[in-house]
């Protein structure tokens, strides 16, 4: 092998290290574990709208989003899309299946040019046996996600669409900061989607709720909530 070659496999081991840094159930292991499992990964580029995987497609591995952005997404019998979540660097999907034989029931699309580390089933499940504080960090980032969608269920079925709005953008302020902006990390389509409404209807009811007073939009990813008490009750 030349030289070349060993400094581009060395190039991707590290970088391949730095993905695993970057995942809550990886990232609390020792260098020399890690080490252990970086031979176990796959590396793959998706071009931008590429389908990384779709339903009802064999669901038997990991993905770890190295680079990019993805979004996952499932069709309603009408084909429309309901939006299920985005994820970036450090974010991984395929979880829910390692475990059991089945199938994956949403897709998984590049939004953007997007680098993603792979690992099999069978080798997570090794993995797993020989650091077992691995299944309890899995098992809590699961719940946070059923938590995220069990409120997303209810606000679809249960709450209007302003009260959905009001909601969202209240949730995306940062405890930790003394600010009342908040930046949308995804488009008002997909916005729309994942709020289970139109993008014509989104945008009629961020109007009202700008001319209320209660928010002001300043560009088309960034808002101000002026009043929140207001907003939520107007919802």
């Amino acid at each position: 092998m030349n030289q070349h070659n060993t400094h581009c496999e060395h190039d991707d081991m590290s970088s391949d290290k730095n993905c695993l840094l970057k995942v809550p159930i990886f990232n609390h292991l020792a260098y020399d574990q890690l080490e252990h499992i970086l031979p176990l990964l796959k590396s793959k580029k998706f071009k931008k709208k590429e389908i990384i995987y779709q339903v009802n497609e064999k669901a038997d591995t990991l993905y770890i989003i190295k680079k990019g952005l993805v979004r996952m997404y499932r069709l309603s019998e009408g084909y429309k899309e309901q939006l299920l979540r985005f994820l970036y660097p450090g974010d991984f999907t395929g979880e829910l299946n390692i475990f059991t034989t089945s199938v994956h029931e949403s897709f998984a699309e590049a939004v953007e040019d997007t680098d993603v580390c792979m690992i099999k089933k069978d080798q997570f499940e090794a993995v797993i046996a020989k650091y077992p504080a691995i299944a309890f960090m899995l098992l809590k980032e699961m719940s946070l996600r059923l938590e995220v969608a069990e409120k997303q269920m209810t606000w679809i079925s249960a709450e209007t669409v302003e009260m959905r709005i009001a909601k969202f953008l209240v949730g995306l302020m940062d405890p930790n900061k003394d600010s009342n902006i908040v930046e949308l990390t995804m488009s008002r389509k997909n916005l729309a989607s994942f709020l289970g409404t139109s993008p014509e209807t989104l945008s009629r009811r961020l109007a009202r709720l700008e001319d209320l007073k209660y928010i002001k939009q300043l560009s088309t990813k960034v808002i101000q909530l002026n009043d929140i008490e207001k907003l939520l009750e107007s919802a």
